[in-house]
């Protein structure tokens, strides 16, 4: 039950449920309301989720209660997985990645950057199609790479993840002129 309940506070914080479906699906949680002893959860049950400005207050509130690392890494994988399905909420994730990625997830920080390669798209007409699948190819390759380090790291931290860089190289660039002296190469 405390693995469920905090996916669903975490959907909660990053829009994937409204605080009308959290507070439904609560409430219909006979588990939990058995638990009011815990901190959290009475907290949950006695939050206002009709106030002004619920959904700032939601986020301050109960995120303290989870370690920032592990939230991180949740956000990373689900943003992954919505950009890789295709998901309407793109622009906000890319918003995101562009922010968090300079100083809480530097591996991300590079997916950041294709909303500006949206932004360009929409002036040059056909070429969003080849971003979207850009995109989807390099966030599954990201999210792959999570995974598999994930699984081989129990202690495994989002913000200190470093990918690989993957180096492409022509065949042009590649292969050697051995007819000149190095010295001569500009003629």
């Amino acid at each position: 039950m405390k693995q469920e309940l905090k996916k669903m506070v975490f959907k909660t914080i990053e829009d994937h449920l409204s605080l009308k479906e959290f507070e439904t699906w609560l409430y219909g949680q006979e588990d939990l309301s058995n638990q009011m002893g815990e901190d959290l959860i009475l907290e949950l049950f006695t939050f206002n989720y009709n106030q002004n400005g619920a959904k700032y207050e939601f986020k301050s509130t109960f995120l303290r209660y989870f370690e920032k690392e592990e939230f991180m890494l949740w956000k990373v994988k689900t943003n992954l997985q919505d950009l890789i399905d295709g998901r309407e909420t793109r622009d906000r994730i890319l918003n995101d990645f562009y922010w968090i990625g300079y100083d809480e997830v530097p591996c991300i920080q590079g997916l950041g950057y294709y909303m500006y390669d949206f932004e360009d798209a929409s002036y040059y007409r056909g070429e969003e199609q080849s971003i979207i699948e850009s995109l989807k190819n390099e966030a599954a390759e990201l999210l792959q790479e999570i995974i598999a380090e994930e699984s081989k790291n129990s202690e495994f931290k989002i913000s200190l993840f470093k990918r690989v860089p993957r180096l492409e190289f022509s065949a042009e660039v590649t292969t050697a002129n051995n007819s000149k002296e190095w010295w001569k190469i500009w003629k």
